[in-house]
């Protein structure tokens, strides 16, 4: 019995040992086992959906899938699924049924339902970058827009709450940051996951003529063509660069076009074909996906980007094309040009107006006083018809030559124009053949306050005291350098009122055709330098004769006669074109102190070339009207410099309208024979 007791002690000993030994042998090999797979995050569990905690349920049924955020599964088909960490960067982390890569520019409700954003959701994005001057053109170019399209504006110019004045403006979006070009815009607020709900992004700029276009015809003929990029035809005689962007009047769209010899390596590559220019592209959802990544941040003007758009599609020689039934006029406004190099660039630009206008007009008035009273040619009116006429034919070669892009204006708007600018300068002449030079010169001098006046009361122009103050010192300058005696009769006197009426009233004239119709002083010139020579080479002999009681067709000209002549008209050119620069950038207060520089120079030539009697009375007159135009210049600086000041801490503000461009008549001075001897 007690072997038996002893021997089944024994026996529990060594299984409870050896279920001690199990035990560590087995956690011992599970943690070699468990260390030798990879660990499993829990998170990545694709657990079965009758598990999903409820909240997880809800955020996934509001959130949709993405490309990004696929699943993937291990190579038998079985076992946990597991997120691919493919999600936009800085998404990783997230679940897929939460990631939203994409958005829309869609008006959202303060209040309300969701359902109540929008009653019909815009499929297309129309973006202009603008100033608030373009601001007709942009606002006839909207409405070539349904409601299918998406307006946004971006605003380089700082005003927005301008805009106001058109309805559509309330529901357009606008995005304003100062200085700053179309692409940089683009960059920044038109990412391809922001613009994903539009089927199609125009990027336009401001100066396009639309009259002959239509926005839901124009998808139309994209979509017909498969056009990924597109832009309308250009009008044909507005001095293209391109061939390929020219409107072809026989079809609905092109592809392909013939340029010079040797400018396309390719028929099928940039600019023959895959290309169209970057003022009025518009591109593809995908199209812009691509294209929107090649835009470098420091990209400016968006020069050569039009040679590499063909990178984004293919094949690009058929997906890229210019449609032709619905065109554009491009009217070349370097409106965002003159922002950009706000103060250096136009203060070079008004230098060297200022300069050439000078030069040129002191020159001509020399070389018409040689010709007038040292040769014996006295007729004055006529030869300014002489003047205009060279001055278009020149300009007209310059256009041709394509120089310069012409315009086309209201004929009768510019033949009313043409004609007023060409009475007030037989006016003028008049003046001084009814008058003494004298008083001539008063008609002269009062231009300026008159042009004050009528630009105070109806163009509510406001002109400071200090600036009043200088332009009263310059006209007492000028009166004592230039006036000898004030001979008074009725019918002078009723000619020289008509005369100053004439003359405001058409450099002020002159500011409006400009900034309501968008044209350059060039192209302004242009058009209205037939009509005044016309009017003045009608009636020039006619006041010559009254004048001088000669007949210009029955004088006798000689070789030396006939070589200044020319020379005369050839100054001509650079003084009118000078006149056009001078108030295009200034004023027409400006103009006219300038035109009282010009005569106290004309004065001081006239003394040392032509020895003409000089007094002290002329050079005290000239000293005074010198430091009036210093005054004038210098408080017009300071003027400018406190609406700058202004229009920064203040933000976008009215711009004063008088800083467009004015036309006055072509200086007197340049066919007055006895001015100098005043």
């Amino acid at each position: 019995m007690g072997t038996i007791h002893h021997s089944g002690g024994s026996r529990k000993t060594h299984d409870g040992a050896r279920l001690v030994l199990a035990t560590i042998l087995g956690v011992v090999f599970g943690f070699f086992v468990g260390v030798s797979f990879p660990s499993i995050s829990s998170a990545k569990i694709h657990l079965p959906s009758g598990i999903i905690p409820s909240f997880d349920l809800a955020i996934t049924n509001k959130s949709r899938v993405t490309r990004s955020s696929s699943l993937a599964t291990d190579e038998s088909g079985n076992g946990p699924k597991i997120y691919v960490p493919t999600n936009p960067r800085g998404a990783e982390l997230l679940p897929p049924g939460i990631v939203v890569p994409e958005t829309d520019l869609y008006l959202r409700r303060l209040w309300g339902e969701p359902s109540e954003d929008l009653k019909k959701q815009p499929k297309y994005l129309v973006t202009f970058t603008v100033g608030y001057d373009q601001r007709n053109n942009i606002n006839a170019a909207v409405k070539k827009f349904s409601e299918d399209f998406q307006i946004l504006l971006f605003h380089y110019d700082g005003r927005t709450t301008e805009w106001d004045e058109f309805e559509w403006s309330r529901s357009a979006i606008h995005i304003s940051t100062r200085r700053q070009t179309k692409w940089w815009y683009a960059k920044r607020f038109l990412h391809p996951d922001i613009v994903a709900a539009y089927e199609y992004v125009f990027i336009w700029d401001e100066d396009l003529g639309v009259e002959h276009f239509n926005g839901d015809r124009y998808i139309e003929l994209v979509k017909k063509h498969g056009l990924e990029i597109s832009q309308p035809g250009l009008e044909p005689n507005n001095g293209l660069t391109w061939q390929m962007t020219k409107r072809r009047g026989d079809r609905e769209v092109h592809k392909i076009a013939e340029e010079k010899p040797g400018w396309c390596s390719d028929p099928l590559l940039p600019p023959c074909a895959a290309f169209v220019e970057i003022m009025a592209s518009v591109f593809s959802r995908d199209a812009w996906h691509c294209v929107w990544h090649m835009i470098q941040n420091d990209l400016v003007h968006g020069w050569g980007l039009d040679f590499a758009l063909r990178r984004c599609v293919e094949p690009a020689h058929e997906k890229i094309g210019v449609v032709d039934s619905q065109w554009i006029i491009h009217q070349v406004i370097p409106s965002l040009g003159g922002q950009m190099g706000e103060m250096s660039s136009f203060q070079i630009g008004v230098i060297g107006a200022l300069f050439l206008s000078v030069a040129s007009s002191v020159s001509i008035v020399i070389c018409n006083k040689a010709l007038m009273s040292n040769l014996g040619f006295p007729f004055a009116t006529t030869l300014t018809s002489w003047h205009l006429m060279v001055t278009f034919c020149t300009l007209h070669a310059a256009q041709r030559f394509s120089l310069f892009e012409s315009k086309s204006i209201d004929m009768k708007t510019v033949m009313l124009f043409g004609i007023l600018n060409g009475v007030s300068i037989g006016l003028l002449n008049l003046s001084l053949g009814f008058n003494s030079v004298g008083f001539y010169q008063m008609t002269k001098l009062a231009i300026i306050p008159f042009t004050v006046l009528v630009e105070t009361l109806f163009l509510k122009k406001q002109f400071s005291e200090k600036i009043k103050f200088s332009l009263l010192i310059l006209l007492i300058g000028v009166g004592i350098a230039s006036i000898t005696d004030l001979q008074l009769n009725f019918v002078g006197t009723v000619v020289s009122i008509l005369a100053i009426i004439t003359t405001c009233v058409g450099q002020i004239l002159t500011n409006t055709i400009q900034k309501r119709l968008n044209v350059s002083s060039t192209q302004l010139l242009y058009q209205s330098a037939p009509f005044q020579a016309a009017i003045l080479f009608v009636s020039g002999p006619i006041v010559d004769k009254f004048l001088t009681k000669q007949n210009v067709f029955a004088y006798k000209y000689s070789t030396i006669v006939l070589a200044f002549i020319i020379l005369s008209c050839i100054i001509s050119v650079f003084v009118n074109f000078s006149t056009f620069m001078v108030i295009g950038k200034t004023s027409p207060v400006t103009y006219q102190v300038l035109g009282h520089l010009k005569t106290c120079l004309v004065l001081g030539f006239g003394y040392t070339l032509l020895h003409d009697p000089f007094t002290v009375r002329n050079i005290i007159g000239i000293l005074v009207a010198m430091g009036g135009m210093v005054l004038y210049s210098y408080f017009c600086t300071q003027d400018n410099k406190k609406k700058q000041s202004l229009d920064l801490s203040l933000g976008p503000q009215v711009k004063d309208k008088d800083t467009s461009p004015l036309l006055g008549h072509q200086d007197v001075e340049s066919h007055d024979p006895k001015k100098s001897l005043a």
